[in-house]
């Protein structure tokens, strides 16, 4: 019990052995004054009914009945009539504390219901507002992946123009040529430049997933042998712990693997002392959770809602199209993507998608804890 509900029934008990005890020592003769102390019994049952409802009002007005009998029966015996108004006073004080314990239980329960409903409205309007954002997103990325792809195929063929030039005056070259290195770096630079452009192309043109049946053991063992050398060099330990309820999906294998691969990788190089990096399945409710949680530095609060953003990357050399291309590919499977920072270090990217899986191309639930700028 706390302060607060003690004094109130401290204040019941006291009004009713305060009137109580008036009724007792005034004498019978001062039938005026009997009758204000009659009335004055409402003031704590009202109160104990408001206060505590159905238990508090019944109560009070079963203590002043018990309180008021012995007075009537010994001090009013010899005045029948006003002895039977009494009686009938007694009866009321229990109607009154039924009655407005009645009203107060109703009372609350309305309050509840009110309470429910605008709880209800505010997660379904913030459920409205990150809907909004999401298609806000899709629509940008949309329009920026159009526009990054006629570009990406304007540059692609002189890149491989480039290229074939480089091969050939590579033939001609001597190794021990100084000119033989340069080329070799000009080969790489435009190495990396034409994945960049791979990158762009599947980010603009994506391919709708191909679902089937598939299981998460076999796509974790891949995905495990796919990083195991660069985890080996970053002294990252993988470990892998999946729920026997999520070892079966319906999704495109390759697809969520390309996801989950940028996901491992990123999560990789975010650990540059080493550490363990884990990589998780299970059921939560109507979802199935695929989690990358990694020991890292983290990330602050303002590049958290820059995440998914195209070509933003916090990594010297980053493209900045893995983390949207995963969260495209979550998205074309009816399911989303959301982050969220670790109790002790390191963040934690979870692939959330339906068990029933939507239809191709349809956003997923609108619940995610990282918020699109």
């Amino acid at each position: 019990m706390d302060l607060r509900t003690g004094m109130k029934i401290s204040t019941i008990g006291l009004l009713i052995a305060g009137i109580a005890v008036l009724h007792f020592k005034t004498p019978v003769d001062v039938q005026r004054a009997h009758v204000i102390y009659q009335h004055a019994f409402y003031v704590p049952i009202i109160l104990a009914g408001i206060w505590f409802r159905l238990r508090g009002g019944l109560g009070a007005s079963l203590a002043v009945s018990a309180l008021s009998l012995p007075h009537i029966f010994y001090d009013w015996s010899l005045l029948p009539v006003y002895a039977f108004d009494q009686y009938v006073e007694i009866v009321m004080f229990n109607v009154a504390g039924l009655t407005t314990g009645l009203l107060s239980l109703m009372e609350e329960r309305q309050r509840r219901r009110y309470e429910k409903t605008a709880q209800e409205l505010q997660e379904a309007y913030g459920r409205l507002r990150q809907t909004f954002d999401q298609l806000r997103q899709r629509d940008r990325l949309a329009a920026l992946g159009e526009i990054s792809a006629s570009i990406a195929h304007e540059i692609r063929n002189p890149i491989s123009s480039i290229l074939g030039s480089l091969d050939i005056l590579e033939r001609g070259l001597d190794r021990k040529d100084p000119a033989y290195e340069f080329l070799g770096i000009i080969q790489k630079e435009m190495g990396r430049l034409n994945k960049l452009l791979t990158d762009i192309l599947i980010f603009a043109r994506p391919v709708e997933p191909q679902v089937r049946p598939c299981s998460t053991r076999e796509l974790f063992d891949s995905l495990a042998l796919l990083v195991s050398k660069e985890a080996q060099r970053q002294r990252v330990q993988l470990r892998v712990e999946l729920s026997p309820d999520a070892d079966a999906l319906v999704a495109d294998p390759d697809q969520l693997k390309q996801a989950l691969l940028n996901l491992l990788l990123n999560g990789i190089q975010a650990m540059g002392k080493g550490g363990e990096l884990v990589l998780s399945a299970r059921r939560e409710a109507e979802e199935t959770v695929l989690g990358v949680r990694d020991e890292g530095e983290g990330l602050p609060e303002e590049q958290l809602n820059k995440i998914f953003n195209p070509f933003f990357t916090t990594k010297l050399g980053g493209s900045g199209l893995g983390l949207p291309i995963a969260y495209q590919i979550a998205t074309r499977h009816g399911g989303y993507i959301s982050v969220a920072r670790n109790a002790d270090r390191g963040m934690t990217f979870s692939v959330r998608l339906p068990v029933e899986r939507a239809q191709p191309g349809q956003p997923g639930p609108a619940r995610q804890e990282v918020s699109f700028g």
